[in-house]
């Protein structure tokens, strides 16, 4: 559960998890709650930021949940999950990113706001690429979707089921 941080002030008295520097990009989703509404994407976004080994050294993606530090380390721990989660307790995070709608995407590099979702409603492949062409360009951006789409054939199908792209295949 190393990877689980709280924004607190009780715990981290000066500083946002989110303003220590990375040598990566970091892609932050934050949600509204851990139950009810947007579960499923809370779910559906662990699954896409962790054990994918495309990701790896391209990006770190950290998740924001605007819950009880309690009740985020339960999920976490029930899940199972070890994507790096922050519990925004008192919202100071949600507030100062302005994430008005739930989830609200944010991409950060070398410390700074690079890119926000603006558009409600956004799924995560849209997410993804438009991140990823912000951070990365849009060749590489464009690269890494079709090696996480290899990779999702490969995870799923098994090897047989990845094969060379070719013409209208390619993104």
């Amino acid at each position: 559960m190393n990877q689980l941080l709280f924004a607190n002030r009780r715990s981290l008295p000066h500083h946002s998890p989110l303003t220590i520097r990375h040598s990566l990009p970091i892609l932050v989703i934050v949600f509204g709650g851990c139950e009810g509404c947007g579960a499923q994407s809370l779910k559906d976004w662990v699954d896409t930021l962790e054990g994918w080994k495309v990701w790896e050294g391209e990006f770190k993606g950290v998740i924001v949940v605007r819950d009880k530090e309690v009740k985020v380390k339960e999920v976490w721990e029930k899940n199972g999950w070890k994507v790096s989660v922050i519990a925004d307790e008192g919202g100071e995070i949600s507030e100062r990113l302005n994430a008005f709608f739930s989830p609200r995407a944010y991409g950060f590099s070398k410390g700074k706001l690079v890119w926000v979702q603006k558009r409600v409603g956004m799924g995560i492949v849209e997410v993804l690429e438009e991140f990823l062409r912000e951070v990365k360009g849009s060749e590489k951006a464009i690269e890494l979707m079709n090696k996480w789409s290899a990779e999702m054939r490969e995870r799923f199908w098994g090897k047989a089921a990845v094969f060379e792209l070719k013409g209208s295949d390619k993104r």
